[in-house]
C-alpha cells in the first residue's frame, strides 16, 4: 500500500498520558514558547495536562489536551529532529518519555500504537516540552499543527492507532493492526478515509 494522508480537521484524539490537571490555563508565550518548550530543564511537571478550549477559527472548535513530555532518542528517525506535526508514541517503559523513531511501533506485539503525542515544533532528544494528545487538533493555539498527517493507505472513519509508514516514519494507521489478530489500543478517531497526499 502506497502511504496517504488525512486532514487535521478530521483527527480527534483520545489522550491516553493520564489525567488532565489544569483546564484553560494557557501559558503567558504559548504552549511552544521558548521559556517551557525545548529545554533541558523542565518548566512543569512531568506528565502534566492541560486541557483548553479551542474556539475553531482555524480548525475544529472543541476542547484540546496539551501534555507536558520528554523527548527521547528519535535516533531511528529519518530526521531525528521532532518537529511540528510529527507523530510520537511512547518510548520503550518510561513513561512521558515520546519518540518519533518507528521503531518504537512494534506491529506484531501490538505494543505503544494507544500512546500519541503529537510534536508542536522543534524539538531535540532529551528536551521537555508541550505535545498536542487529546481533542481537536489545536490550529489557532499552535500554527504549525494545521494541514495534513500521514497515513498507512487504511485509514476509514472510525478508530485509530500510531503506525509505520511504508516511508519507514510514524503515521495514524487503522486500530486494527494488520496481520495480527489483535486489537491494537487506539489513540482517537477519524472522521473520514485518508487520502493521496504523497
Amino acid at each position: 500500500m502506497a502511504d496517504k494522508v488525512i486532514d487535521s480537521e478530521l483527527l480527534l484524539l483520545v489522550d491516553q498520558w493520564g489525567p488532565v490537571f489544569r483546564l484553560d490555563d494557557i501559558p503567558t508565550d504559548g504552549f511552544d514558547g521558548t521559556t517551557h518548550f525545548n529545554v533541558a530543564t523542565k518548566a512543569y511537571p512531568q506528565g502534566l495536562g492541560v486541557a483548553v478550549y479551542h474556539k475553531g477559527t482555524a480548525g475544529d472548535e472543541g476542547y484540546s489536551i496539551f501534555r507536558y513530555l520528554r523527548s527521547g532518542t528519535n535516533s531511528g528517525a529519518t530526521v531525528t529532529t521532532i518537529v511540528a506535526k510529527d507523530i510520537c508514541t511512547q518510548q520503550g517503559t518510561t513513561p512521558f518519555l515520546v519518540t518519533k523513531d518507528p521503531d518504537a511501533v512494534n506491529a506484531t506485539t501490538v505494543t505503544q500504537e494507544g500512546r500519541c503525542a503529537i510534536g508542536l515544533g522543534t524539538m531535540v532528544d532529551a528536551r521537555y516540552g508541550f505535545f498536542w494528545t487529546g481533542g481537536v487538533c489545536p490550529e489557532t493555539l499552535v500554527s504549525g499543527l494545521g494541514g495534513t498527517y500521514p497515513t498507512d493507505d487504511s485509514v476509514i472513519f472510525g478508530k485509530i492507532a500510531v503506525g509505520n509508514a511504508t516511508a519507514d516514519t510514524m503515521c495514524f494507521q487503522t486500530s486494527q493492526a494488520a496481520g495480527t489478530g489483535k486489537y491494537s489500543p487506539f489513540c482517537g478517531y477519524a472522521g473520514g478515509a485518508d487520502v493521496t497526499g504523497y
